[in-house]
């Protein structure tokens, strides 16, 4: 029976977002579950329903209150004015102080900045400034990438089909390190505990091995790049590379594990190593969290840990995971991929140095140095590197790192490998004279044109990487701190808005479920296509006080909050209790919202 049914949902197709069954037959879903088993060649993944609200808060107060009736109404016009003062006004003022922070560690002027600290000022400035960014993480509705996602991410190809490495050399990790031991002790943990409700820093980051406290990327926002195209000479190339493969996969195994037993045991080989048996794991790892994903939600669990709506599935589909035959070449084909919409990397980087073969050529010939600018001898360059990317594909994260090394295919490195045993062996085994020329002949011919297409390909993804990263890079440095302050302030004006004109509008006492749902549908009634997980809980926190709450703790805990909503207890039958919100009317809140206006600036 459960296999029937699983069956008739295949071929079923809804635009509702209540409703289980295809969005777009065999690339998206929509239903507790993906469609179909997940595997390591047809791959799923959930698009989860985000927090943040990608609306403009002046589009959300116009259709809020074209919905409502306020169009015109003066108080509601002056209450968004006044709750949008208000917001501005305390984000300017940590927009100051983050930008006071990394004053001290921006690559243009940090530099100047702390010439006259010590080593220990600077230490206890960046970790502050390190608080205060996971803060604004937080606050920003950001989640940082962990284990399970970058198993995810190398799992898959999408439109980078070369092997990319990753030069993690040039990361400095103690910047990270130190954080992290900082906040494991008792002094440390308290701080960012009350900035940042973070209990435990390494279980919150969660990151993957192969990063060793390098870098620390966060992500907002998993939706979906979508491309068509008939891909004819990519086709072309993937066919051959399978044709290839299959005459010569048995050799490549037997090279491979020959191969292996004399691999030198330097660091570098160590570090590829490493990084090879990190990819293997893929398989069962990811197979593990992906079952774990899509277990079966019952009703409690779904309230708790979704919106309203169904879940929505996204089918991985490239080149390398479809059918390619001779009759398809030329037909249209389809690649989609889960992209990142917002993503963020903070790192620090080893201070720069000549490269060892130039050094030893500086010192045995020093009249060199008068024409070769020699960088400071830095033991640590403190700059905090911030860059912020939109729209990054899962499968293709690698081009958000500052230093990339493009490989050529296993396949082909085989293959010249091969072309130089056999130019070997028949130089040892052939006699004539013209026949030991006819054969290096061919043999050169192959590998010239094997290497030439590498370095034709190699060209071609650097140029489509660097055109990516230009369209893609958002903003660097201390834009990225304006950029999220701004964005946060937006965010934390529409919740509280959403939140107070849905209690406004309802006229009765409402259960913090009921404001959940009336706001999610309100927001998919006005922009059809936006799903969202509203963050209620944060939304109603800052607009009202639970027993036994003072208003000086609440402000300490939430620098915007403003008591626009009253809270009631309703003792049910079972002996439990029920919170009630209720807006309180439009003039009480502007006189209340007036007289905190008034106390901000008291020079009279």
């Amino acid at each position: 029976m459960q296999t029937h049914a699983h069956h008739q949902n295949h071929f079923k197709k809804s635009q509702d977002p209540y409703e289980e069954g295809w969005i777009e037959e065999n690339l998206l879903y929509r239903g507790l579950n993906p469609p179909t088993p997940i595997d390591f060649q047809n791959d799923w993944i959930q698009l989860p329903h985000e927090n943040y609200i990608n609306i403009s808060k002046h589009l959300i107060i116009q259709k809020v209150f074209d919905r409502y009736g306020y169009q015109d109404h003066p108080l509601a016009l002056h209450f968004k004015e006044l709750l949008e003062s208000i917001y501005h006004f305390k984000y300017h003022k940590i927009l100051s102080e983050l930008k006071m922070d990394y004053e001290y560690f921006s690559p243009d002027i940090g530099p100047s900045m702390r010439e006259s600290l010590s080593e220990e000022e600077i230490l206890k400035k960046e970790q502050r400034f390190l608080r205060n960014f996971i803060h604004l993480m937080i606050r920003g509705n950001f989640n940082p990438l962990e284990k399970e996602q970058y198993l995810q991410s190398v799992s898959h190809k999408y439109l980078l089909d070369l092997p990319i490495d990753i030069n993690w050399d040039i990361y400095d990790p103690k910047m990270i390190e130190k954080f992290i031991d900082d906040s494991n002790t008792e002094k440390g943990r308290t701080e960012l505990h009350e900035l940042t409700d973070v209990p435990h820093l390494e279980d919150y980051l969660n990151m993957p091995e192969i990063f060793e406290n390098k870098i620390l990327i966060f992500h907002r926002g998993l939706t979906r790049d979508f491309v068509k195209g008939s891909f004819t000479p990519q086709k072309i190339g993937v066919f051959v590379d399978r044709i290839e493969e299959m005459v010569l996969s048995p050799f490549q195994k037997l090279f491979t594990t020959i191969g292996t037993k004399t691999l030198d045991q330097g660091k570098k080989i160590a570090r590829i190593r490493f990084f090879k048996e990190q990819k293997s794991m893929v398989d069962s790892d990811l197979q593990d969290s992906k079952q774990a994903s899509t277990q079966p939600l019952d009703t409690e669990q779904k309230k708790e840990k979704s919106s309203v709506f169904l879940p929505i599935w996204l089918k991985r589909t490239s080149l390398n995971n479809q059918p390619i035959q001779l009759k398809n070449l030329f037909d249209e084909t389809v690649m989609q991929e889960p992209i990142f919409q917002k993503m963020i990397c903070l790192f620090r980087l080893y201070p720069y140095q000549h490269p060892p073969f130039l050094k030893t050529l500086l010192k045995k010939i020093p009249i060199l140095n008068k024409f070769i600018k020699t960088p400071p001898q830095l033991k640590v360059d403190h700059t905090i590197y911030l860059k912020m990317f939109s729209n990054i594909p899962l499968a293709d994260m690698e081009v958000v790192f500052p230093e990339i090394h493009i490989r050529m295919k296993p396949l082909d490195r085989f293959l010249l490998v091969i072309l130089c045993l056999a130019g070997l062996s028949v130089g040892v085994m052939s006699t004539g004279h013209h026949t030991i020329w006819i054969v290096f002949s061919l043999i050169i011919g192959i590998a010239f044109k094997t290497i030439l297409r590498f370095i034709n390909m190699r060209r071609k993804y650097l140029l489509q990487m660097s055109q990516d990263i230009y369209r893609k890079n958002l903003d660097n440095y201390i834009g990225v701190i304006q950029y999220l302050v701004d964005n946060i302030e937006d965010q934390e004006f529409n919740e509280s808005f959403l939140a107070y004109m849905v209690l406004l509008a309802q006229k009765r006492p409402m259960t913090e479920s009921e404001v959940d749902v009336a706001v999610e549908e309100l927001l998919h009634e006005l922009f059809p296509k936006l799903e969202i997980d509203f963050e209620v809980d944060d939304a109603l926190d800052k607009l009202s006080l639970k027993p036994g709450e003072t208003l000086e703790d609440k402000k300490a805990k939430h620098r915007c909050f403003l008591h626009l909503v009253d809270l009631s207890e309703k003792r049910l039958d079972d002996g439990s209790v029920v919170y009630l919100y209720q807006a309180k009317s439009l003039e009480v809140c502007l006189q209340y919202m007036d007289a905190e206006w008034d106390q901000y600036f008291q020079y009279a």
